[in-house]
């Protein structure tokens, strides 16, 4: 038998096979296969050209060009959350990260996404794809941007057209969500008993992108402290599933939307009688409180406040009789059959759409005396 001292000097090959296990046992390691060699060059090349100018993705621990493979690792000392997590933990979690840390990893991104652009590369945006490093005592104080790009090799190819200005549109919409949720977490942890904060109309059409995506639960319960909402905002918050299945907090909403308990209509009363009393209803809130208090009041809020879209206010009208179904209310079946009469009067007219859900507001729709729609 050979010493152990022996067997190293003999046998030096798999002394470094050993050393290389011990070193990758705690590290995220990925072995791809490309099926082609032109496929297999682009990916080496796009991480080295990658990780030298941004350092933002997988690093390269081994090629091997017979059969097309690369053996991937992620950096070591960080730890890793998609954006989507990252997103969906904002309330329910102390996330370490102001919008201005958040800033930093949208700049970068930006740069790599005009990089692939400018290069006729394709990249998948989606909060899946896109990773932040969240800043720990052995890594980086700040977060940094991360893109698990080996892991979308099929996705990620060359493609001879335009820039994708859609997917430039869709990935600022991500980040603008998120760093309005941080915000308003931020204003709800520096206050014992906060007040509604006031956001401007750009940040509460981003909520509404995301809340739309995405109705997550903490998400939600955080938007509950927007005030004044507009209200294509306070319809996706009741609107979301698993928001109105919590029928105390939905109802709230609606009741700081109308300022105070929606009435149940009589029975008969005509559809077009019913959505002006809505209307006339939602114009009597008062909103000087807000502008009065809040030094960056937004003028272009104050012309959105106004409830003046049929689709919204069916929208807000049934999630209303869920809630009362939701509670067992004692005039559910009264809400119930009310929404039925709103939505028939609603679809007499052919053009308007059955599915409400996925269809934005439409002012040039509006009720007329016979009860039908037209334009």
């Amino acid at each position: 038998m050979f010493s152990p001292l022996a067997r190293q000097v003999i046998d030096p090959v798999m002394n470094r096979r050993r050393r290389r296990h011990r070193a990758n046992q705690n590290r995220d390691i990925s072995l791809v296969n490309f099926p082609t060699p032109e496929i297999y060059n682009f990916q080496k090349n796009l991480h080295i050209i990658l990780n030298a100018r941004f350092r933002c993705t997988f690093s390269i621990v081994h090629l091997d060009q017979s059969k097309s493979t690369v053996e991937f690792a992620r950096p070591t000392l960080v730890g890793y959350k998609p954006l989507c997590r990252f997103i969906d933990n904002i309330g329910c979690e102390h996330t370490h990260t102001l919008p201005e840390g958040l800033d930093l990893v949208e700049e970068q991104f930006f740069q790599v996404l005009h990089f692939f652009h400018d290069r006729d590369i394709f990249f998948p945006v989606s909060t899946k794809n896109i990773e932040i490093t969240l800043p720990t005592h052995r890594g980086p104080a700040y977060p940094r941007l991360f893109l698990p790009l080996c892991r979308l090799s099929r996705d990620i190819k060359l493609a001879a057209h335009k820039k994708d200005l859609r997917s430039t549109w869709k990935a600022r919409s991500f980040f603008r969500f998120a760093k309005v949720l941080l915000r308003i977490d931020a204003y709800l942890s520096s206050d014992s008993s906060p007040r509604p904060i006031v956001l401007d109309l750009e940040s509460q059409h981003a909520l509404i992108y995301g809340i739309r995506r995405n109705p997550n639960a903490d998400n939600l319960i955080l938007c509950e402290y927007v005030a004044p909402m507009i209200p294509e905002l306070a319809c996706a918050v009741v609107y979301a599933p698993r928001f109105y299945n919590s029928g105390h907090r939905a109802r709230n909403v609606s009741y700081e939307f109308f300022g105070g308990p929606m009435p149940l209509p009589e029975p008969g009363t005509p559809p077009d009688a019913i959505y002006d009393c809505f209307v006339q209803l939602r114009a009597r809130v008062d909103h000087s409180r807000y502008r009065d208090e809040n030094t960056a009041w937004d003028p272009k809020l104050e012309n959105n406040l106004h409830l003046d879209s049929i689709i919204t206010f069916l929208r807000l009208f049934w999630c209303r009789a869920a809630v009362a179904m939701t509670l067992g209310e004692p005039n559910r079946k009264r809400w119930i059959d009310t929404a039925k009469a709103l939505l028939n009067a609603s679809l007499a007219y052919d053009g308007l759409p059955t599915d409400l859900g996925k269809r934005p507001g439409c002012k040039e729709y509006q009720f007329q005396n016979d009860g039908r729609v037209s334009m």
